[in-house]
């Protein structure tokens, strides 16, 4: 988690982190475990694709 110090907000991520083939093992886990950045990118990029599908009205596309 981020930390505040000095009324600073400091990082412990990059949440914009590409994610390539070569992030994971080939058994799907990931291959830095100690990195939180390609757990950040995760989480935040799937979030950025769901809010992309509901906002282009994609689900609805489902429906027909």
């Amino acid at each position: 988690m981020p930390e505040l110090v000095d009324d600073q907000l400091i990082a412990d991520g990059n949440p914009n982190a590409p994610l390539t083939g070569e992030s994971f093992n080939k058994d799907g886990s990931i291959k830095a475990a100690d990195d939180l950045s390609t757990e950040l990118s995760i989480v935040v990029q799937s979030a950025q694709a769901a809010r992309d599908f509901l906002l282009n009205k994609q689900w609805n596309l489902l429906w027909r």
